[in-house]
């Protein structure tokens, strides 16, 4: 049990420590340099082996599964930050009202990439939507990790990249 708690610590701490250094290459040049150090541990003795035969393969897989997931999940959406843009989107939410109209969640399409899930405004009266339903609009993107000039990770919690 102790080995299976040492690796997921050590995989919980890469992703930890990955979320807020700088995203680039170089995580995958220390995942790799990381994997190839645990290859050296195949030659030392017995309690030291096994510590490092644990933890550095866990910390590479923790550094490149938040490299990956960046990749997939945050990344399509980055093309769109700052833009004002004609979209299709899914939504996948109901529309909840707000003192100046309704929000609702919806998939944006990207273009190629994999859809992005954001959190539409709608100022004024909001049409019928209903989780399903395709739309198309013209939008003013920001990316969901600032608001009001604050940094907040409560809507990238939600799997919500843009706003």
């Amino acid at each position: 049990m102790r080995r299976l708690a040492t690796a997921a610590f050590s995989f919980s701490a890469a992703v930890l420590l990955a979320q807020y250094l700088p995203a680039g290459a170089w995580v995958y040049w220390c995942a790799a340099a990381l994997a190839a150090l645990s290859l050296a541990g195949l030659f030392l003795k017995a309690p030291l082996r096994a510590r490092i035969l644990l933890l550095l393969p866990a910390v590479a897989a923790g550094l490149l599964w938040t490299a990956a997931y960046r990749r997939l999940a945050v990344s399509p959406g980055e093309s769109l930050y700052g833009t004002e843009s004609a979209v299709q989107a899914v939504v996948t939410g109901n529309p909840v009202a707000t003192d100046y109209g309704a929000r609702v969640e919806v998939r944006v399409s990207t273009g190629g990439g994999r859809p992005v899930k954001t959190l539409l405004y709608i100022y004024g009266q909001a049409p019928a939507l209903q989780p399903g339903n395709t739309i198309a609009f013209t939008a003013r993107f920001k990316p969901a990790d600032t608001i009001s000039g604050r940094e907040t990770r409560s809507f990238y919690a939600s799997g919500i990249y843009l706003l």
